[in-house]
């Protein structure tokens, strides 16, 4: 996992600045990392699924504690322009 300060720098970077959705406060806190667990259902007649772990930062405000899940692969990753 990335060091905090490499956390807080990434998101900086990718403009990931406003406000807390809960509280308005400009504050947050890196408190934690945690992997999500992510399953795909296929298509087709045999519909298999498919599970990825997503390794994850949790960042909370530092007034009212509301917790944002930021996906480290996507923060880490050089800033592209489109996606699809």
């Amino acid at each position: 996992m990335p060091s905090i300060p490499e956390i807080t720098n990434a998101l900086k970077i990718k403009g990931a600045s406003n406000r807390c959705s809960r509280c308005n406060n400009t504050s947050f806190e890196v408190v934690g990392e945690q992997t999500v667990e992510v399953i795909t259902t296929g298509s087709g007649l045999l519909q298999l699924s498919q599970k990825q772990d997503v390794h994850t930062v949790l960042v909370a405000c530092s007034h009212c504690g509301n917790i944002s899940i930021h996906a480290l692969g996507i923060l880490t990753k050089p800033t592209t322009s489109n996606w699809i």
